[in-house]
Parts: C-alpha cells; sequence; structure tokens
C-alpha cells in the first residue's frame, strides 16, 4: 500500500506503508534535514495525517497512521 506524502509543502513522494497485522519486510527509511516540518499524509486523496514534527540531528521517527 503507498501513499503521497507532502514535507514542508515540497513536490510529494509516494511512500511505502507496512500494516501492522503484517509481518514488515524491511521499512522504508526517508531522509529529512534535522527541525521543524510540517508533514502532511493523503491516501485516495483524504489527508490522513497532518502534523508539524520536529527531528533533531541522528533521531529517526517512526510516523503511525489511522
Amino acid at each position: 500500500m503507498g501513499v503521497e506524502v507532502t514535507i514542508d509543502n515540497k513536490p510529494s513522494f509516494t511512500a511505502n506503508v507496512n500494516k501492522v497485522h503484517f509481518k514488515p519486510s524491511r521499512d522504508k527509511v526517508y531522509g529529512i534535514n534535522p527541525g521543524a516540518h510540517a508533514v502532511i499524509i493523503k491516501t485516495a486523496g483524504t489527508i490522513i495525517y497532518n502534523q508539524q514534527i520536529f527531528v533533531s540531528t541522528q533521531e529517526t521517527k517512526k510516523i503511525t497512521l489511522p
């Protein structure tokens, strides 16, 4: 399953999603610079995540979708 991800109003990209009840193979990591970022995630044109996040240096964030 893929979702459309927009970070800081830059061009969007498609990201793969691992469903909780399936055993995840390898998670894909998407790199962004440290700091505050506006993240919007859509599926089928509907916004399912719209949050401001802060990422520190060497930090990994996992976003859990509804």
